[in-house]
């Protein structure tokens, strides 16, 4: 979580929402995925490449963008399902399920062309991309579901 992002907050629900997003990622083994993944992709990209040394610059462009287009997607995927699972931990902690989308909605108020959230952009979906996904992932299902916001105890920095 950066500075940025806290400064963004303003309850405690909010806080477990995106903490749960984070918890999701490990208990969801994102990282280690990823982490396959890209070492698959480079040695697939280096054998391409080596049968490719003698083509021209175009070819071997294509591969290397191929790789990053594919990898990029993965973790789109996880940002997804780490979005719904997080949802859902902070749900069972007793907050308000609708914490993280809180935040995603905030966040996708931001002005496009925001220097804050240039590198988010590069590794995550647009907010307003992950809300409607979730939206129509959790489909009303955590409609019932009422849990603490406490914005009175939240901490804020300056």
């Amino acid at each position: 979580m950066t500075k940025g992002l806290y400064r963004l907050l303003d309850t405690e629900a909010e806080l477990a929402g995106v903490l749960g997003h984070e918890i999701a990622h490990v208990t969801q083994k994102h990282h280690l995925k990823v982490l396959k993944q890209s070492s698959l992709i480079g040695a697939l990209g280096q054998a391409a490449s080596s049968k490719a040394k003698d083509s021209d610059q175009v070819v071997q462009n294509l591969i290397g963008n191929g790789a990053e287009i594919m990898a990029r997607g993965l973790d789109k995927n996880a940002e997804h399902e780490a979005d719904r699972v997080g949802m859902v931990y902070a749900a069972r902690a007793g907050y308000d399920p609708w914490g993280l989308p809180s935040v995603l909605q905030d966040m996708a108020a931001l002005p496009a062309g925001d220097n804050r959230t240039s590198l988010l952009y590069k590794t995550h979906p647009h907010p307003a991309d992950r809300l409607a996904a979730l939206g129509e992932a959790v489909d009303g299902r955590l409609d019932t579901v009422r849990g603490k916001e406490l914005a009175d105890r939240f901490y804020r920095i300056r």
